[in-house]
């Protein structure tokens, strides 16, 4: 019995073009590429940056060294304020003395009782009370502070840079030289002169 089924022929069919599929290696070769351009590319974006952004950088740099130099510049114009007011007040009373002796007192705070037997010039970094009932040859001080008291003969030069203080009852028969920020008189009996600066009286 024949199929009823048509038959076609082979000149129906159509020829089609083969289809070229890459090889294995060729897709990963290719997949390796792209990832290599994506990664290459991040990269570039990443270090990419706004032309403004160097300026940025060295504004930043800039203020930490300006903040620095700012510190150090400040302290060292207070050190040298502080070494300017201490020269202003100590030199017109070292100047006249200078060829006083010398005691250097390394105490903070030191009492003298008992009065030299020569011009002596005594110099402290601290406070010094000068207390001697009666002293017969000049004196000088230059100290921080400096508090006085008794009876001199000869010509007295004080510099207590921040305070210089006269205890009452003390008497001066010459000159009395004071240099000071404030200077506190306790009705000192001065015979002689009483000269000298101060900014507080």
């Amino acid at each position: 019995m024949a199929d009823d089924k048509p038959q076609g022929n082979d000149s129906d069919k159509v020829n089609l073009p083969p289809i070229k599929v890459p090889e294995p290696d060729q897709f990963n070769a290719r997949d390796l590429d792209f990832e290599k351009r994506a990664k290459e590319k991040r990269k570039k974006n990443k270090d990419r940056k706004h032309p403004t952004d160097g300026y940025k950088d060295v504004r930043k740099k800039r203020k930490g060294a300006g903040g620095c130099c700012a510190g150090i510049g400040c302290l060292g114009l207070i050190v040298v304020v502080i070494l300017g007011v201490a020269g202003f007040f100590a030199y017109p009373v070292i100047e006249p003395v200078k060829d006083f002796a010398r005691v250097r007192l390394d105490e903070a705070t030191t009492t003298i009782s008992e009065a030299p037997s020569e011009a002596t010039l005594y110099f402290s970094g601290g406070s010094v009370t000068y207390s001697a009932p009666r002293t017969d040859v000049p004196i000088a001080i230059v100290a921080t502070e400096v508090r006085i008291s008794g009876d001199y003969t000869e010509n007295v030069y004080l510099c207590g840079i921040k305070q210089t203080k006269v205890e009452s009852g003390a008497r001066f028969l010459k000159n009395l030289d004071v240099y000071t920020l404030d200077f506190v008189n306790e009705d000192a009996d001065v015979r002689g002169e009483l000269t000298g600066k101060t900014l507080k009286k």
